[in-house]
C-alpha cells in the first residue's frame, strides 16, 4: 500500500517527491545513530511520506511518543496515522514551523529527507532559514541528500554542517548530513 501511494504521488508531482521509491530503512538507521535521546524533546521528521523512516526510527528504539511526523500530503498523513499508533502526525508544510512549535513542543532533532535538489534554491533557502534559529539554539538537524555538495550549500546559509554517513543500501545511495 505505501509503495503504491508513493509511486502514485511521484507520477502526479515528481518534483515534490524527489525519488521514484521511498528512502530505505537504512537511511532511518543512519539517522537513528546520530540522535541523542538523552536530550529532551521530540524527533521531528520533516516530509515523513509513507513512513519508511518513521518505522526505522521506531525499530531502532526511538519511542513512538518522541516522534512527530510533519507531512504536507493529506493522503500520506492518513497513511501515517493508520500505520503508527502513538506517533503524532501533523499535516502541514515545514514553512509553517514557527506557528506549529507551540503544538510540537521542544524539538530535540530534525530528521529530513526533503528533496532539496528537486525543490530548488528558493524553496531550499526558505526551509533552511526556518530551521537555522532552532539549530543555533541547540536542535540537531539531520538531512539525507543525494548530493555530495550539501555541506557547502548549508554553510552558505549559516549552518555548521558535516557529513556523518553514507548509505549504500538506498536507491540511489545517499549522504547523511548533520548540523549542530
Amino acid at each position: 500500500m505505501s509503495a503504491k501511494a508513493f509511486l502514485k504521488k511521484y507520477l502526479i508531482s515528481p518534483l515534490s517527491i524527489g525519488s521514484v521509491v521511498p528512502s530505505s530503512k537504512h537511511v532511518g538507521m543512519a539517522f537513528a545513530k546520530n540522535i541523542d535521546l538523552s536530550k529532551d524533546g521530540v524527533i521531528l521528521e520533516i516530509g515523513a511520506g509513507t513512513g519508511t523512516i518513521t518505522k526505522s526510527l521506531i525499530d531502532c528504539g526511538i519511542p513512538r511518543n518522541r516522534i512527530v511526523c510533519l507531512e504536507i500530503e493529506e493522503a500520506f498523513c492518513d497513511l501515517l496515522r493508520k500505520r503508527f499508533n502513538g506517533v503524532e502526525v501533523i499535516c502541514s508544510d515545514i514553512l509553517n514551523l514557527r506557528e506549529l512549535v507551540h503544538k510540537i513542543g521542544k524539538i530535540n532533532c530534525f530528521v529530513s529527507t526533503l528533496p532539496f535538489i528537486s525543490l530548488g534554491k528558493d524553496q531550499t533557502d526558505k526551509i533552511l532559514n526556518i530551521l537555522k534559529p532552532f539549530v543555533d539554539s541547540g536542535t540537531t538537524y539531520l538531512q539525507m541528500s543525494y548530493s555530495p555538495f550539501f555541506v557547502g550549500k548549508s554553510r552558505k546559509r549559516g549552518l555548521q554542517t558535516k557529513r556523518c554517513g553514507y548509505v549504500w543500501k538506498n536507491f540511489p545511495p545517499a549522504y547523511i548530513y548533520k548540523s549542530i
